[in-house]
């Protein structure tokens, strides 16, 4: 019967958009793991609307600290990348690159 679907096709349909969602996912976290830890940090802040105080009180450090990093004046540490991954469901060594801070003036 022309436009009734059955079940073989609704379990195709199912699968497709399954497989669309996962692909973006991917396309979304290796976008993210390309940038530098600080880019990082700021796009997660940026996307998931939440502002550096609030989240320095999720993580349980000062809001100071955050803005150092996302200022570029202080590096991430071990900890705070463990934190970070937690926090945004990522591998937490997405924090750990190099990346360049600002020389004090």
């Amino acid at each position: 019967m022309f436009g009734s679907f059955d079940n073989r096709s609704e379990n195709e349909i199912e699968l497709l958009s399954y497989l669309i969602q996962k692909f973006n996912e991917e396309q979304t976290e290796k976008y993210l793991l390309n940038l530098n830890p600080v880019e990082l940090l700021i796009e997660l802040l940026t996307e998931n609307n939440i502002s550096q105080k609030e989240f320095s009180k999720r993580i349980q450090v000062s809001p100071q600290l955050i803005n150092d990093i996302t200022k570029y004046r202080r590096e991430i540490t071990k900890r705070i990348a463990l934190k970070l991954g937690v926090e945004f469901n990522l591998k937490f060594y997405a924090f750990l690159k190099p990346y360049e801070l600002k020389k004090a003036s």
